[in-house]
């Protein structure tokens, strides 16, 4: 790893323990790199790890087992991070399902006695 993206990684960390996303495009593969923050969900521990295994099946599915490899993502439990590369299209697809699910939170919360 160069010290370009030791950095990188380093202030992608930063943005996430922060609360925000934080993203980084890479002009080689045309995929852009994208820390999500799943803490923001609740503190269901097997919620990251679902959004994490849905993603894949719902939004593009079949694009995610490209030869190259390029098209992943890894998701740390203990630090409730989702790491996406892929393209920009999904990048909104992903962040229009979040922005859902936090409307649906915020309902639930709203409904609650």
């Amino acid at each position: 790893m160069t010290l370009t993206r030791s950095f990188l990684a380093i202030a992608m960390a930063f943005a996430v323990a922060q609360g925000a996303s934080a993203q980084s495009p890479s002009a080689d593969t045309g995929c852009v790199c994208k820390v999500y923050a799943l803490g923001r969900f609740g503190d269901d521990p097997s919620l990251g790890k679902w959004i994490a295994d849905t993603i894949p099946s719902m939004i593009a599915p079949g694009s995610w087992t490209t030869s190259d490899g390029k098209m992943k993502l890894s998701y740390f439990a203990p630090g409730k991070v989702m790491v996406i590369n892929h393209s920009a299209d999904v990048h909104r697809q992903v962040d229009e399902t979040a922005a859902e699910r936090e409307e649906v939170a915020v309902r639930r919360q709203d409904d609650a006695p």
